[in-house]
């Protein structure tokens, strides 16, 4: 059995800087940390959704700590139940009138746009699916101004370029859902009517293929660890997609490919990691995730939010796979005994690729995995979860 493991570029999960998944333990709670509880004015949580249905129905997170905001994604998965106006997700500032949201029904009719102050950076969208659907706005900024993208299901539906875009900085940020925005007196403007899955704010722009591949999360979290299970979601949604089929699957007949039994496995060394010292900006362990397919020696992957490829071979018990872009993982360590593994990234002696993999046929499997930045020598770190001192290393 082998696993594959790749390059570290700077798109990576630490770039979630904002989650809401409205389940079981965090009904109101940012699960990245990084924001307060969310205010509720009319609106309700209930079954692991934010219901807006009600006049002017919204909710409110402030308190924001993490970095400065500029080129961004933000994602929500929304059933809206009327053709009222409104947005699952703005980014506002508190002090100004600058803002940038997904909004529904407001500049050109009844479908999903971009909203921003003074329509600056309005962009239309298509109509609004039947059901539970996923909509997305990226603001990729460059040196001559901005790009807006909007994006449906994981499909581009439309993009523009403007001279300038707003950043939003931790003293001023503020997170809206039920209503496009609120003018300085906080009086709100938009009256969306539906049910919001989940939200998350990204401090990247991500592609619409990208967004296509994240999934809402369905963990309790009273019983998970939020960031495991994120992990765990999003890694399945891509391993599915690359294999065509439902290979990672609660109702699956081997259990070990059971979301539910990868989060355990991603929740146990998460707590290896963070008892050992080990986090990324002092705020998390997980840096970002790694996952993919293996056949035989043929290794195939990706890692990082923004799903960067991965590919190489192993021999042995050793890993050694490369990203397209440059960088490579396993050159001067790596190991994996049982159903673990580890490897270093492009030989950094304080940061590790490490994770599960599974078998479904054969030398045919999956792998999920994470990385972390430690103090100390991760080797030290992770003999204990490695179940003896990690070889090669």
């Amino acid at each position: 059995m082998f696993l594959a493991l790749a390059l570290a570029l700077p798109a990576s999960a630490q770039e979630l800087v904002g989650h809401w998944t409205f389940e079981d333990g965090v009904t109101l709670d940012d699960t990245t940390g990084l924001w307060d509880p969310l205010v509720l004015t009319g609106a309700s949580v209930s079954a692991g959704s934010l219901d807006v249905t009600g006049s002017e129905s919204r909710a409110l997170a402030r308190g924001y700590t993490g970095p400065t905001i500029t080129s961004r994604t933000l994602v929500s998965w929304v059933d809206l139940t009327s053709a009222a106006a409104g947005g699952p997700l703005t980014l506002d500032k508190q002090a100004s009138p600058a803002f940038d949201g997904i909004v529904f029904n407001q500049t050109f009719g009844q479908v999903w746009q971009s909203g921003s102050d003074g329509g600056s950076r309005n962009i239309s969208g298509g109509a609004s699916a039947s059901g539970l659907e996923q909509v997305a706005i990226s603001y990729d900024f460059g040196p001559s101004g901005v790009t807006v993208t909007m994006c449906q299901d994981g499909v581009q539906v439309n993009t523009a370029d403007f001279a300038a875009a707003p950043s939003f900085t931790s003293t001023e940020a503020e997170v809206h859902m039920g209503v496009r925005h609120t003018i300085l007196n906080g009086d709100p403007r938009g009256d969306m009517e539906g049910t919001i899955e989940e939200n998350r704010l990204y401090a990247v722009a991500l592609r619409c293929e990208e967004i296509g591949l994240l999934q809402p999360s369905t963990c309790d979290a009273s019983s998970s660890d939020p960031e495991a299970c994120r992990i765990v979601d999003d890694s399945a949604a891509f391993i599915n997609d690359q294999a065509g089929a439902d290979v990672v699957d609660e109702g699956a007949s081997n259990a070990r490919l059971r979301p539910s039994t990868l989060d355990g496995h991603v929740t146990v060394l998460k707590a290896a990691l963070t008892d050992g010292g080990c986090s990324v900006s002092g705020a998390s362990p997980i840096s970002r995730m790694t996952s993919g397919l293996y056949a035989g020696t043929v290794l195939e992957g990706s890692v990082g939010t923004q799903r960067d490829h991965a590919s190489g071979r192993a021999t042995g018990r050793r890993i050694h796979a490369d990203l397209g872009g440059g960088g490579v993982v396993g050159a001067t360590y790596s190991s994996y005994r049982g159903e673990r593994f580890v490897a270093d990234i492009d030989g950094d002696a304080n940061r590790v690729f490490a994770g599960h993999f599974v078998r479904i046929a054969g030398r045919n499997g999956i792998w999920v995995g994470v990385e972390a930045t430690c103090a100390t020598h991760p080797g030290d770190v992770l003999d204990a979860w490695f179940g003896e001192d990690v070889p090669n290393w």
